[in-house]
């Protein structure tokens, strides 16, 4: 399902205005944060690190992402299964660093 980003905007906007007067504190805690981030980004702040392009120097994850137990992590397997924990991360880098370096070094 593709879904378009500026009507799925308006939508929530929509939906965080008829919920302002909610009692419940958790819904009112996730509309603040709603409205700080649909703020910071319209006033042209950067976008959060999930939200960020590869390709424009998204930074690389600091933290673990996210991680499959069943799986021999430290493993390019693992990371195409899905698990993005440091060391699967770490083995599909260096992967494709390898398969860089050997395509380089193949004769034309």
């Amino acid at each position: 399902m593709t879904v378009d980003p500026t009507e799925a905007l308006n939508d929530i906007r929509d939906m965080s205005q008829r919920l302002e007067d909610t009692e419940d504190p958790n819904v009112s805690q996730l509309l603040d944060d709603f409205a700080g981030l649909d703020d910071w980004i319209s006033k042209g702040g950067f976008l959060p690190d999930p939200w960020r392009n590869v390709r424009r120097g998204r930074p690389r994850a600091t933290e673990e992402g996210e991680v499959l137990e069943g799986v021999r992590h430290g493993t390019r397997h693992a990371y195409n299964q899905g698990c993005h924990c440091a060391r699967c991360r770490e083995a599909n880098r260096a992967a494709a660093a390898d398969y860089r370096a050997r395509k380089k070094e193949r004769p034309q």
